[in-house]
């Protein structure tokens, strides 16, 4: 995941907030709690290993809900959260409006 996480940071659109990749991995790493999955990976998005592992990662931990703005993860948002009844696909601004302290 840690190895996912920097290669994303590298995004050139991701470039204009100036985000210091070192800092978040060491905040990663320093707060996370280490997971290893149970079950296989399933093929949730064909073709991407790494949104595979991320979807595997949130249903097997029942987080609840997965942050993203990657294209393949949205596109099959509707698919996905009808089939995993727990699981949320939410966008940076739909997890901002949720969680904000102004609408707790």
């Amino acid at each position: 995941m840690i190895v996912e996480i920097k290669r994303v940071l590298t995004y050139q659109h991701l470039q204009k907030f100036e985000i210091d990749a070192k800092k978040v991995i060491d905040f990663i790493e320093m707060s996370a709690i280490p997971y290893s999955l149970i079950y296989p990976v399933k093929q949730y998005i064909p073709g991407d290993k790494d949104d595979n592992y991320i979807l595997a990662l949130a249903l097997q931990t029942n987080s609840g809900f997965i942050t993203s703005g990657d294209k393949q993860i949205l596109s099959q948002k509707q698919t996905l959260e009808k089939k995993y009844s727990k699981l949320k696909i939410l966008t940076k601004a739909q997890f901002e409006k949720k969680f904000s302290s102004s609408s707790l």
